[in-house]
């Protein structure tokens, strides 16, 4: 009974995650403490929500969360500039309620600052996320990681940068969302996974930027 139990186990076919919603907001140039984000999650098996955030000029504190702050979502890591001024960071909830949510992106004072938010289905809820990559600097018109991912993972990337014009993404990549929050710059993409996997971006004036990648295993 053992030996079939783990044939069944052997047999369970994993499943890529599969994009579900993505939603954007941005303090449009201005200084605020709070985003609000209206989302929608569907009903898709396995779900998990990301929000991937960037600040300028602020060294304030943060939280996400959503459902009038029942659901608090855990922060999985912030990347700063060398220089420090400026960072992208990633925040997730495991199996998020279905329906219309609204997420609260707070910092404890006003900064300049953008998020977007995307949810998935088909995703691993014990072990979500594989080993990260990550880069920044204070001047450069391009930006890219490299991670390893297996076929049946997603890659994650969220990267900003202080050029305000066109981002272009490498092949493969998916734009979940590109706000400004002049003169920052956020895009979010995702990307089928593989045994190396580049996430780049690119534009026109040296700036600072930053990024953050990282797989999003299936289940």
């Amino acid at each position: 009974m053992l030996a079939a139990r783990r044939m069944m186990i052997n047999r369970h076919a994993v499943t890529a995650p599969v994009f579900d919603a993505a939603a954007t907001a941005t303090s449009g140039g201005g200084f605020t403490s709070v985003l609000n984000l209206s989302h929608t999650i569907g009903t898709g098996p396995n779900r998990i929500l990301v929000l991937a955030a960037a600040l300028f000029a602020g060294s304030a504190s943060e939280s996400a969360s959503f459902g009038s702050g029942s659901f608090n979502m855990t922060l999985l890591n912030r990347v700063f500039t060398p220089a420090g001024s400026v960072s992208i960071e990633i925040w997730y909830y495991i199996n998020p309620p279905s329906g219309a949510q609204t997420i609260q992106f707070q910092t404890s004072s006003s900064v300049r600052m953008s998020a977007i938010s995307a949810s998935y289905a088909h995703v691993d809820q014990t072990t979500p996320f594989g080993t990260s990559a990550n880069t920044s600097s204070n001047g450069a018109t391009s930006d890219s990681t490299t991670v390893s991912a297996a076929l049946t993972d997603l890659v994650l990337s969220a990267m900003f940068t202080l050029d305000t014009g066109t981002i272009t993404l490498g092949s493969g990549q998916s734009s979940r969302g590109d706000v400004l929050s002049s003169p920052m710059q956020e895009v979010f993409t995702d990307q089928p996974g593989g045994s190396s996997v580049t996430s780049s971006f690119s534009w026109a004036s040296s700036q600072p930027t930053a990024q953050f990648s990282v797989p999003l295993h299936g289940a």
